[in-house]
């Protein structure tokens, strides 16, 4: 409910409506409002797999999505922001690889703040922006309960 709903929000941005989730693994209990299970999230533009980490063991803020054209990586909570595409294979004809050259995105997120503000302006002036809505953050919120009741219904 924490750190994994952030997540979540991220991806709904990127890919799209959740559509279900399966739980891969219950993983353990951090008290009776939150849990780290593994599940294997479906979006309208795709499907993910969250992993839980150990929190209290370090911060391993990152996600890497795969496509046909390459390799995303958004890593250190969007500090860094990498693309890897692929290229023909120079010994297998017909195959693809992913290219050794890494571009590496700018995030902007050692501004992030400055950029909410700047988002908040933009929609107080009426103008489209890419701030979450309240109508959003609750489809975001139910989507984590009807997985945690999907993670409670595992131990049935």
């Amino acid at each position: 409910l924490h750190n994994g709903s952030h997540f979540f929000n991220l991806l709904e941005f990127w890919l799209g409506s959740f559509i279900g989730a399966k739980i891969l693994d219950v993983g353990r209990s951090c008290d009776e409002y939150d849990s780290e299970p593994d599940v294997l999230v479906k979006f309208q533009g795709g499907n993910i797999v969250f992993m839980a980490c150990w929190e209290e063991a370090f911060s391993h803020y990152t996600i890497e999505l795969m496509s046909p054209s390459g390799r995303l990586r958004y890593e250190l909570g969007g500090e860094l922001v990498s693309w890897q595409s692929t290229k023909p294979d120079p010994s297998i004809a017909g195959y693809e690889v992913l290219s050794q050259d890494i571009e590496f995105l700018f995030s902007g997120m050692s501004k992030y703040q400055l950029h909410v503000v700047e988002q908040l302006f933009v929609a107080l002036s009426g103008r489209p922006h890419t701030l979450s809505t309240g109508r959003q953050s609750l489809r975001t919120l139910e989507a984590m309960h009807q997985i945690i009741n999907e993670k409670n219904n595992e131990y049935r």
